[in-house]
């Protein structure tokens, strides 16, 4: 497969073999947890183990794709996780946010909820965000072009990586841009599918299953944030 440079994309099949031995590590390590026992800060040190490996086998990727800093041209998809990983953004924002920042937020929070009370009832809440990209795009990306929950963003925003070019990303295109999802690497993606697998089983076994779509979760969890808690 050739990336939108026309380079020939590989990956070292060392790195695979590595992130494979370490994720059956930690599969056998959960394995003797109880579920009791498991305070929340050794679960968001457990979530982050499986995002470090996922990272660790996605960076080999890193020369070939045309994500870069500063690209948003994925962050008005809906984006699903789980609560464990909500969790771990609503501390993130606890501990990196200051008032101001959290209290924009919350009033941007706020507004896409009068926008979307005020669409037709009949349509769903994907169709919603489908139909008003601009309004709903993610409520983390900045003004500056940035993610703001970066460290802590969610394993369906880490796994994504395009090597096609980054103008057939919109949503609107007829084009299928080159996705990890679609290409011939199928041992990556069916070990990145695993560590997908391990982070709902994490939030499975020891919390709920229950998941959001990333936008769902600011408005029922991240507006309700109080700094005075803190």
């Amino acid at each position: 497969m050739r990336n939108y440079e026309d380079r020939k994309v590989s990956i070292n099949q060392e790195v695979v073999t590595e992130v494979r031995d370490k994720l059956n590590d930690f599969k056998r390590e959960i394995a003797n947890y109880s579920v009791n026992e498991v305070k929340t800060e050794e679960l968001f040190r457990l979530l982050q183990r499986l995002y470090t490996l996922g990272g660790n086998l996605l960076a080999e990727f890193d020369e070939f794709i045309a994500c870069q800093k500063g690209c948003n041209q994925c962050c008005d998809k809906l984006v699903y996780i789980t609560e464990l990983e909500g969790m771990m953004i609503d501390e993130f924002i606890m501990n990196n946010f200051n008032q101001d920042e959290i209290n924009e937020i919350q009033s941007e929070v706020n507004k896409r909820i009068r926008l979307r009370n005020s669409t037709d009832a009949s349509k769903s809440y994907g169709e919603v965000i489908r139909s008003h990209k601009k309004e709903f795009s993610c409520i983390f990306y900045s003004q500056k072009n940035l993610c703001r929950v970066y460290p802590a963003r969610p394993w369906n925003c880490r796994r994504h990586i395009v090597f096609s070019d980054r103008e057939t990303c919109s949503l609107e295109t007829e084009e299928n841009p080159i996705t990890l999802d679609n290409t011939s690497f199928t041992e990556v993606k069916d070990l990145v599918d695993d560590i997908e697998e391990e982070i709902y089983r994490l939030n499975d076994t020891f919390k709920n299953e229950i998941y959001y779509t990333l936008q769902g979760y600011a408005e029922e969890v991240i507006c309700e944030i109080d700094k005075q808690e803190l």
